[in-house]
């Protein structure tokens, strides 16, 4: 008789911040292999058919443009990252469109602290907790509305068992439950 072995059972891990990546041959992007292969093909038909040094010169070219998008820090290719990097400078120097300047100091006439864009018409409410934390209340005089605006921070970065994912999602179903049992409550959003 032979005895089977079981493996023992590990629970699925999920963590957050990992960016899905999808990789070709030699764990380059496709985008890098693609772009790779077509340089590859046009400077070796110049290799052939026009002359050799002006082949691996066209060669030496490629690599140079394509070394860029194969160094990747945070997720985003050194390109991305410039041209990100050149519309923040332009907006900051340029038009200052980075700059928001609430209260006396603002362009707003009066001075107030106002939120801009569509909720300008709001009033803001500062406001601490009995924990020490501040929160913010929007006031809409218009729907005769208020939004409660607070922060949390969740560690996001460890690792967590089926299990307890499970856990986590019931008690976040029974948060909102409760919320809806007055009646008052028109909604509840998460903002990552």
């Amino acid at each position: 008789m032979s005895a089977q072995l079981e493996a023992p059972y590990e629970p699925p891990i999920y963590s957050a911040g990992n960016r899905p990546q999808s990789t070709f041959a030699f764990g380059l992007p496709t985008k890098v292999i693609a772009y790779g292969a077509g340089f590859f093909a046009v400077s070796f038909a110049v290799l052939i058919f026009v002359h050799v040094v002006v082949g691996l010169a066209l060669m030496g070219v490629g690599a140079l443009i394509l070394t860029p998008l194969v160094i990747a820090p945070n997720g985003r290719t050194l390109y991305e990252t410039g041209q990100l990097r050149m519309q923040w400078m332009r907006r900051k120097h340029i038009d200052k469109s980075t700059e928001y300047h609430a209260g006396p100091h603002s362009r707003i006439p009066g001075g107030r602290y106002k939120l801009p864009g569509l909720l300008a018409r709001t009033k803001v409410y500062m406001g601490i907790d009995r924990h020490g934390n501040e929160f913010g209340m929007i006031h809409n005089p218009d729907d005769h509305r208020y939004t409660v605006v607070f922060d949390a921070l969740p560690g996001g970065d460890e690792a967590i068992v089926q299990r307890d994912k499970d856990l986590y999602t019931a008690d976040w179903g029974v948060y909102l439950a409760d919320l809806g049992l007055p009646g008052d409550i028109v909604g509840a959003v998460v903002v990552v």
